[in-house]
């Protein structure tokens, strides 16, 4: 199965720092996301996606 890439591709940063500045998405939701990265999570080929509470992860 595929990894996640590290580290993310900057726009995806950007992404990211765009939602939370947004409040769109917290602390807590960047800490969500950096513990099932850490797990080094496998991902199917195609596409996906990973819900989280607050957003959704879709690759």
């Amino acid at each position: 199965m595929p990894k996640i890439r590290k580290p993310p591709p900057p726009y995806f940063m950007k992404h990211l720092v765009d939602r939370f500045r947004e409040g769109r998405i917290s602390v807590a939701d960047f800490d969500a996301l950096q513990d099932w990265r850490n797990s080094n999570p496998d991902v199917p080929p195609g596409k996906w996606y990973k819900t989280f509470p607050k957003f959704t992860l879709a690759g």
